[in-house]
This record gives C-alpha cells, structure tokens and sequence, in this order.
C-alpha cells in the first residue's frame, strides 16, 4: 500500500508533470514533422514525374492552338521558366510553396491556389458526404453481422463489404447515374448547386471506403463480441445491442479511425473519375484538366494540397490515439522510462 501511495504522489509531482508535458512535446513534434516530410516527399516525387514526361504545357498549347508562333513558345517557355535546369526549377518552386504560391497555371493564367480554392467547397462537400454515407453504411452492416439473430443475415452482411470493395467506382456511378437520374428521375445527374445533386456523386465515392471500414469494424467487433469480457458484459444484464455499443464499439473504434486517416487520400483520389462522371467542377476535374494539358503547376498543386490533408488527417489521428484508448498512452509512457 505505500508503494502504491508514493507512486501516486510521485505521478502527481512537478517533476513528473514536466517529465509528461516533454514526452507529449516530442510526440507532437516527431508526428508532426512526419506530417511535414510526407508533403515534401509527394512534391519532389511528382516534380520529377512530370518533368519526366515528354513536353510540357507549353508544348501541349502550342499543338493545340495555330496562333503561337515558335517566338511565343521561347517566350512562353520562359516566363513561366520551363526553359530552366531542372534543380533551378525544384528550388524555384519549393521556395515558392514555402511563401505560400503555388504558381500560375499555364492553361488559364490563374494562380493555383485560386483555381484550387474556387474548387475546394464542391469537393469537400462531396468528400464529407460521402465519408458520412460509408460510416452510416458500414456501421449498419458490421451492426447486424454481429448481432442480427438470422444466420442468413449475419452472412450476408459478412460478404457485402467484400463484393463491395470490388465493384470499380466508374462502373457503380454510371450505374447509379441510369437508374435513378436517367430512369427514376430521382436525383439530377449533373451539376453543383442543389443537395440532391451531391447524392449520387457521393455514394458512388462511399462505396470502396464504406466496404473497408465494414470489413475492419466487422473483424474488430467480432472479436470484440467473443472475448471473455464480454462474456461477464452480458451476465451482469447487458442486452445485445447495449453491450456492442457501449462496450465493443468503443474498443473497435480504434481500427476505424485508423481506415479513414489511411484512406483519405484515397477519397480524394476518387473525385477525379466521380467528378468527371458527374460533370462536377471540382478538384478532380481540375485535376484531370490539368493531367491532359501538362499544367505541371496545377498538378503538383493539387498533389500538395492532397498530401497536406492526408497528413495532416493522420496527425490529428496519431494525437487522437492516447486520448481514446488509455492502453496506448500507458503503453507509451512505459516506454519512455
């Protein structure tokens, strides 16, 4: 007993206090100058990927137009300096992004923070929806996987996310599109300025994403559902749907959250084809513009802006971690001594 006392009076004690504000401090510091490595490892690997391609945006207007003449290609060339080596030209816009410019957009002569700023509100409006749509769907099928008391249920719901992750984004939205925009009249099939326009856009984008986070929260919660605890859970008067929500889901949120900080990137990779399905103008249009004209600016624009919300997702997770589940903060300051 005064072990246990002192060790408690000893967690309470300044030193102690500081010793865990310095093991949270390096913490922070080391997730988030990873966060920071990530963006600039994605920058330099699409720099020199583009600078790899034959031609460049320059090149690309002047096949597409008949009034540049060789002089305004030089020139073009020049002002926006693809005429340059090609570390002068990282430097230039590593500096560059580090000020804040993304550069200027070769194809329209916006700024690519502007053109990426116009286009971030239908994006993101499209990606939260959609993420909300996958959490919504895979809660209810991982719900009734487990705790539905038909076996036919139970089976179905363990396969759905399976055939679900297979089906290819592009296929699932044309179908989406026929059925319920082009046969039913339900939802419009293009366009950005209604709600009911988001729908289908949205739950083409949930689908892959919806069936991973089912297949981890169904794994999880299975074997949450079968651990001793939870036999002593449901003994002492717990019903079925009380001991998955207020014991097994806690402890499987962890793997959940885990998905959506690794597969956010991917969320936003897909607005590319589902944008373009949807005659959406959004990131992904503006990006696939950008990919078939070689507007290296706007692209790598795009890749930063990806980049720094996929880190800065999975900082927030990493700092989240500790504070949901005790075992991992305690595990961590056992390592630390």
């Amino acid at each position: 007993m005064t072990g246990y006392i002192s060790g408690a009076l000893s967690l309470k004690s300044p030193k102690a206090i500081a010793a865990a504000r310095g093991g949270t401090a390096r913490y922070v510091v080391q997730r988030l100058l990873q966060a920071l490595f990530v963006v600039w490892a994605a920058f330099t690997l699409s720099f020199l990927l583009l600078y790899a391609l034959p031609g460049n945006a320059a090149t690309q207007k002047l096949q597409t137009s008949s009034y540049i003449s060789q002089a305004q290609y030089e020139q073009l060339e020049h002002y926006y300096g693809l005429d340059q080596p090609l570390l002068t030209q990282y430097v230039k816009q590593l500096t560059g992004i580090l000020h804040g410019d993304l550069g200027i957009s070769v194809a329209t002569g916006m700024p690519v923070s502007q053109l990426i700023g116009n286009a971030l509100p239908q994006t993101l409006g499209l990606t939260l929806l959609a993420l909300l749509i996958a959490l919504t769907l895979a809660f209810v099928v991982s719900t009734l996987a487990i705790v539905s008391r038909f076996a036919t249920v139970r089976r179905a719901c363990w396969a759905l996310p399976a055939i679900g992750s297979s089906i290819p984004g592009f296929w699932i939205g044309l179908i989406l599109l026929w059925l319920f925009s082009f046969s039913l009249h339900i939802f419009p099939g293009v366009g950005d300025g209604s709600f009911a326009a988001m729908i289908l856009p949205a739950a083409t984008l949930s689908l892959r994403t919806g069936s991973l986070i089912a297949q981890v929260l169904t794994n999880s919660l299975d074997k949450e559902w079968h651990s001793p605890y939870m036999q002593t859970v449901r003994t002492v008067g717990y019903g079925r749907l009380a001991a998955l929500f207020q014991q097994a889901l806690p402890n499987a949120s962890i793997s959940v959250m885990t998905v959506i900080a690794t597969h956010i990137g991917e969320l936003l990779a897909g607005t590319v084809v589902v944008e373009t399905v949807f005659s959406r103008n959004g990131i992904g249009r503006i990006t696939q513009v950008a990919v078939t004209s070689q507007d290296m600016a706007v692209v790598q624009g795009v890749v930063i802006f990806t980049a720094a919300v996929y880190a800065g997702v999975n900082l927030v997770v990493d700092l989240l971690y500790p504070l949901i589940d005790p075992r991992i903060r305690n595990s961590s300051r056992r390592g630390r001594k």
